[in-house]
């Protein structure tokens, strides 16, 4: 059977682990927002807070309303679910990447490997260029680091210099 959580789709702009969190955090305002209101007067002449792009978005391309307190709650059902439930692949780069780049690599683990997959972006400026990365049990260097250090010999053969090890 297929789980219910499931059933909602994510959007390029949420990539990572931390993304999910803020979302939680803003469906959360928003649910504080209503509960207030319930309590102060009619929501007929009150506007939602201001949310942010992704959660719109998110919102948007799964038809819910965040004005209806069963889609706001859908919504962060599968957030949740997401959170703690979702494969997460670890990523380090020398330098900071665009975010363009990095919703091209979600979108391509999402397509190949699982469609909720996130993302955990870090730096390590030893890195210099490439990447590593890192899943629950792989580990893969595709640093240069790691290409010079595995192509010594040929590196030293194409340079002349005697090796003396």
């Amino acid at each position: 059977m297929k789980d219910p959580n499931t059933e909602l789709m994510l959007v390029d702009e949420v990539n990572s682990v931390s993304d999910i969190s803020r979302l939680i955090d803003e469906l959360e305002n928003i649910e504080d927002f209503f509960l207030k209101m319930k309590v102060k007067s009619s929501l007929s002449q009150v506007d939602i807070p201001k949310t942010s792009v992704r959660l719109e978005e998110l919102a948007k391309k799964n038809a819910l309303s965040l004005i209806k307190a069963e889609d706001r709650s859908k919504l962060k059902l599968f957030l949740h679910f997401l959170r703690t439930k979702a494969p997460v692949v670890h990523i380090s780069f020398g330098v900071t990447p665009e975010d363009q780049f990095m919703s091209r690599v979600s979108n391509w683990f999402r397509a190949e490997v699982n469609p909720y997959t996130l993302l955990s972006v870090s730096l390590q400026p030893n890195i210099g260029a490439g990447f590593r990365m890192r899943t629950t049990n792989k580990f893969y260097d595709f640093s240069l680091n790691q290409y010079l250090t595995a192509n010594k010999s040929m590196l030293v053969k194409a340079l002349g210099v005697v090796s003396t090890s």
